[in-house]
């Protein structure tokens, strides 16, 4: 999908990233949800904690940041956002060290969905 592309409803975001569930926690309530997402994407700092984590190798604050972010994708229905997130968290909690180079992997396809998902929510018209 073209960044910028037409304007969506946000059923139609929801249907794109099969978010029902996160929808029906929130009590099939339509502002709230969509106010919940767009703090999970805007006003979350913690994607940027995670990138700078995976560029200095620091695989214990990836570990935090990616356990957090996983967490909110999921409760607001992102399940490949959860998915690509949880990746990076279950290699961050293995006993073995992992470089910047190996984080920065895990980190892409995270990012890749990040920016795919906030493109589509930039475009719901409410």
């Amino acid at each position: 999908m073209e960044k910028g592309g037409k304007s969506i409803t946000l059923d139609e975001f929801i249907e794109m990233f099969h978010a029902e569930d996160g929808l029906e926690r929130s009590s099939h309530n339509r502002e709230f949800y969509y106010t919940m997402v767009g703090k999970a994407l805007r006003e979350n700092e913690t994607m940027e904690t995670l990138r700078k984590a995976a560029e200095a190798g620091d695989q214990e604050k990836a570990m935090e940041s990616s356990h957090l972010l996983k967490d909110i994708y999921h409760i607001i229905g992102l399940h490949e956002l959860y998915k690509k997130t949880n990746s990076l968290f279950e290699r961050c909690i293995k006993a073995e060290k992992a470089n910047s180079a190996e984080l920065l992997t895990l980190y892409a396809p995270v990012r890749q969905e990040y920016d795919r998902v906030l493109d589509a929510y930039d475009r719901i018209k409410m």
